[in-house]
């Protein structure tokens, strides 16, 4: 289980090094420090201290590298994990007995601290005029007001449609980038074919804070006006899931024999034609599976929009960070609660259907 169990802690360490708002809401009222938010702060002082948070930008980057390398390392000889051969191989469920009904309690009890309450928080939050322990008497203050005000915030509906719009050509993008860097790297015999899945895999490595940084320093230097603007935004994001959607297409193509690229050909058909007809419509499940997570993740992003948007270019995370700031809990609740139920209705509607498409 070592490869997996790699696999989900490399993930999760750079997931934790690369947060940025909850250490800020929670962290930045006690003077708790992290990478996020000394680099945000020295970004946000007058005047901006670029060195510091180009510094700790580049310790970030190292100390996320290592940890890629570690993980690479245990793949190098990946037969020492092999479980399941041809050789008298029969999966059988391990009985827990007892301990069956501990497990069960211990991880309904973890959801419930872990998801539900604080979902019920944020909702009893936003139907507040002012935050209040619950009572009889906050109970007969419940009200939608704040919801009618957090859509009559400055900018709440643009940063609505810029989000849901990066989030589509980010998703649509990345998964197209992706699926023809996976052609390259498994189907052709390019020569240096290696290298373009490593660097496909490697923005893994750059947290999202150090990846904002990265492309503002550029930006601003290059005669290139997008700094400011959604183009900027779209460059980062495609960017940084760049490398799940390529293992996703990656894993996908290999399963399809190329077999059906070679009929395709004979039969005169271009490479774009039997890319489009042949293997999209069979790569379409990891496609639409893909498109979700990116789609997911972008809309909720900001670790790395953080230091790249601007009023024109504003997002719907960056306006809960901003009613947050002002301190206008019920609003920060209202469209947080709107944002939570726009992702759950995306993720049914795509679990639900766009993962079930199939050649008919």
């Amino acid at each position: 289980m070592l490869p997996a169990t790699a696999a989900a802690l490399i993930y999760s360490f750079i997931n934790s090094v690369d947060a940025f708002e909850v250490p800020a809401i929670i962290g930045l009222p006690a003077k708790i420090h992290v990478f996020g938010t000394k680099i945000y702060l020295a970004m946000h002082q007058s005047p901006p201290d670029y060195g510091l948070a180009a510094a700790l930008g580049i310790t970030v980057l190292v100390i996320t590298v290592i940890g890629t390398l570690f993980y690479q390392r245990v793949l190098i000889k990946s037969e020492r994990y092999v479980t399941v051969t041809g050789k008298g191989y029969k999966p059988r469920p391990i009985d827990l007995g007892k301990w069956r009904y501990l497990g069960t309690a211990f991880l309904f009890s973890f959801l419930f601290l872990d998801v539900v309450l604080p979902m019920l928080a944020l909702v009893w939050a936003s139907l507040l005029p002012y935050y209040q322990v619950p009572s009889m008497r906050a109970f007969r203050s419940l009200s939608l007001v704040s919801y009618l005000n957090a859509l009559k915030y400055p900018g709440v509906l643009d940063s609505a449609k810029n989000s849901l719009l990066l989030a589509i050509l980010g998703g649509c993008i990345t998964m197209f980038l992706a699926a023809v860097i996976s052609w390259i790297v498994v189907r052709s015999r390019v020569p240096g074919r290696r290298i373009l899945d490593f660097l496909a895999f490697t923005p893994i490595a750059i947290p999202g804070i150090v990846m904002g940084l990265a492309l503002m320093f550029l930006y601003l230097n290059l005669p290139i006006p997008i700094y400011g603007t959604l183009w900027i935004l779209l460059i980062a994001f495609v960017t940084k899931y760049m490398p799940w959607a390529t293992r996703s297409t990656n894993t996908a193509l290999l399963q399809i024999h190329k077999e059906l690229e070679e009929v395709s050909e004979v039969s005169g058909a271009s490479w774009w034609q039997t890319f489009r007809r042949i293997l999209t419509p069979l790569l379409v499940s990891a496609f639409a599976s893909g498109f979700i997570y990116i789609f997911s993740h972008v809309v909720r992003e900001i670790s790395t929009a953080i230091l790249l948007y601007s009023p024109k270019s504003n997002l719907l995370s960056i306006i809960i960070w901003e009613l947050w700031q002002a301190g206008t809990i019920a609003e920060v609740g209202a469209v947080s609660v709107i944002l939570v139920l726009l992702l759950a209705i995306v993720t049914f509607i795509g679990r639900k259907h766009l993962g079930r498409v199939s050649i008919s």
